[in-house]
Formats: C-alpha cells, sequence, structure tokens
C-alpha cells in the first residue's frame, strides 16, 4: 500500500541530529491513501524527531501541477492529484518544510521534490538526465557531509593552553606548595629582563598543567532548557500556521503542548539551579573560593571600596583621597626597582586629585 512506502532514516552522533524519510506516490494514488502517508510521516516527526532534528523529505511524488515560486496549484490535474498536492502543501506549512528543487526532473515538470526545514543545509540542486531512469538524477549540494559523522570537538580545550584546566576543581594548597618551592629568583635572573614574561609563564603554565585537573569534553548535548526554549519557539510558528489556517484540533493540541514545554523549562531550570548550588556546597573545603564565588553570584548588592587607611592609619572615606591612595598604591608596585635589567621609569606618575 502507499502508506508503507516510506523509509526513513534517524542521524544522531552529538550535535548532529537529523531525520531523512524517501517516499514514493504513484501517479495514480488516491487522495486517501496519500493522507494516510502523510500523517504517519507527520506522525514520526512529533513522535521521534523533537524539534532540534533537521529534517529531510524527498522521493518521487508525482505532482506535476504544483506551481512551487507561488505554493498554488495550477489547473489541468485530475481531482484526486490536485487535492493531493493541496494536502502536501498543508503538511509543509504545519511543518515548516521548504521545497528546494527548483528544475525539471522529468520533462518540464518537477516530479521529484526535497523538502526540508533548515534551508541554510542545501547549497545547490541540479537535474541531468540518466541513462537509470526517464527522470533525470537530482543531486543536492549539502553544507555538511553526510557520509562523516565526525565527533565534535571543543576547539577551546588546547592541551597547552591555561583554558583547558579546570581550576574549580583545583587543589590550590598543593598549588601553593609548589609555587612557594619554586626559586622564582633563579628564573628571573636566567635571562634578560624582555624574556623574563615568556619565561614566567611557561613555568606557570608547566605546574599548573601538572597539578590541575583537565576540563572535561563536552557531551555533545546542549542544556536542556535551551533545547526545551528552541522547541518552544518552533511550536509558537506552528501555532500561528494554525491558527492563520484556522485549524481548531491543532490549535488545541499546539498550546497543550507549548503549556507543558514550558513547564519542562520551568523544572529544568529548577534543577539545574540545585546541581549548581550542590556542586558550590561539595567543594566548601577543597576549593571554597569557588564556592564564595557562587555565592556571591547570587548577591543583588555590588560592593565598591568604602574606606581605606592612609599613611596615619586613618580612616578616609572621600572619593579623592581614595583615588590617591590607590593611585601611590599601583605606581609603588610597577615594577621591581631591584632588577638589574630595570631601569627608572621615564613617564610622568599623574598627578594626584585635588
Amino acid at each position: 500500500t502507499l502508506e508503507k512506502t516510506i523509509y526513513n532514516k534517524q542521524i544522531t552522533k552529538q550535535w548532529y541530529q537529523r531525520r531523512v524519510a524517501v517516499i514514493y506516490r504513484p501517479p495514480d494514488a488516491s487522495l486517501s491513501s496519500f493522507s494516510k502517508l502523510l500523517d504517519q510521516v507527520g506522525h514520526a516527526i512529533e513522535t521521534h524527531a523533537d524539534n532540534d532534528y533537521d529534517l529531510f523529505i524527498t522521493g518521487d511524488f508525482n505532482l506535476p501541477h504544483v506551481d512551487w515560486e507561488t505554493l498554488e496549484v495550477r489547473s489541468g490535474g485530475s481531482s484526486e492529484s490536485n487535492l493531493s498536492a493541496q494536502r502536501l502543501l498543508n503538511f509543509m506549512s504545519t511543518y515548516l518544510l521548504s521545497q528546494m528543487v527548483n528544475v525539471p526532473t522529468r520533462g518540464n515538470n518537477i516530479l521529484d521534490l526535497v523538502l526540508c526545514n533548515n534551508n541554510r543545509l542545501v547549497l545547490d540542486v541540479m537535474a541531468e538526465p540518466t541513462e537509470l531512469s526517464d527522470h533525470n538524477m537530482v543531486n543536492v549540494l549539502l553544507s555538511f557531509d553526510p557520509g562523516v559523522l565526525e565527533d565534535a570537538q571543543a576547539t577551546y580545550l588546547d592541551e597547552s593552553n591555561f583554558r583547558s584546566l579546570d581550576f574549580n576543581r583545583a587543589d590550590f594548597s598543593e598549588l601553593n606548595k609548589v609555587f612557594n618551592a619554586t626559586d622564582w629568583k633563579e628564573l628571573r635572573d636566567s635571562g634578560t629582563f624582555e624574556e623574563f614574561p615568556a619565561k614566567f609563564t611557561k613555568k606557570l603554565l608547566s605546574v599548573c598543567l601538572a597539578n590541575v585537573p583537565k576540563k572535561r569534553p563536552p557531551s555533545g548535548k546542549p542544556k536542556l532548557y535551551n533545547s526545551l526554549r528552541r522547541r518552544k519557539t518552533k511550536l509558537k510558528i506552528r501555532l500561528s500556521a494554525a491558527t492563520c489556517a484556522g485549524d481548531a484540533v491543532r490549535i488545541k493540541n499546539l498550546e497543550d503542548e507549548i503549556g507543558l514545554v514550558s513547564y519542562e523549562i520551568k523544572e529544568a531550570i529548577i534543577h539545574h539551579l540545585e546541581q549548581g548550588e550542590q556542586r558550590a556546597v561539595e567543594r566548601i573545603k577543597s576549593n571554597p573560593k569557588y564556592f564564595f564565588s557562587y555565592a556571591k553570584s547570587f548577591s543583588k548588592v555590588k560592593h565598591t571600596i568604602s574606606t581605606l587607611l592612609n599613611d596615619n592609619e586613618e580612616l578616609v572615606t572621600d572619593r579623592k583621597e581614595l583615588a590617591n591612595i590607590l593611585q601611590k598604591q599601583f605606581s609603588s608596585v610597577y615594577s621591581d626597582p631591584n632588577c638589574p635589567d630595570t631601569s627608572a621609569p621615564t613617564f610622568t606618575v599623574p598627578p594626584t586629585l585635588r
């Protein structure tokens, strides 16, 4: 039967998620049979492919009387054929699909179609004669290689970089021991003043690489609530299309689904916050900086420098005096006066505020 002439394949590889379906509609197929097929495809889309999937539906539909530029059904076909064509257009509108083939595939007609919900994946479409069929062979140039499913790589996980290290899980007590045991003066005297920053950075990186855990590679799955938000957005677009079409049953189903997704978003956010709180509590002893950083992120009051001690050990609150104290401190630690390669600064110290 016509409704069984469908082949679908799911491709899932980390962020690579696509659904592919191949359909054949005989020229004399009835409207009821074709509608059953589209209902089956729609059920597969809604049941097995969430809204983050890219959809490809391709095959020989044998509907020559569709104007794919205006998305209208031209006269000249049989009643069953024209009604089937309109049913396909409604199906495309429901699932936000675009028809990508714009060149004839048999004679002057476009019979072989490629339906897709992501236009950016299709770069070009060509149809060339072939000895294998009376239809032209349709070649679709994609923006990805469907035959190569490589694991997604996190570009920032460079093992020779500080960014590859997870300092949230670092043992700072052990790091301090290593740093205190390092002869930084010997390192400074081993080269010129200009070479020291590079040597210092290299030494610091080597110590951290040996004592700080590496970041875990991403799982490949986006955060649940982000995925649900994208799904809700697409459902709202479908709801707008259903509202324009006046489909009361589909409007009710979409409204219910949007309400359910909204509840799932709320639950996902609560779960995410609970996980963050649990991680912070578990690291109070091993990494107190992580805990206090987490706690401070919920503070609504942003603290500024309110008081400082001046040279006379007196508390200062005036903003100009605070600025002068900070300026004096920064100028005093700008460079190491004992370094043999360091000359006296030639710049003029900014004047203090009066």
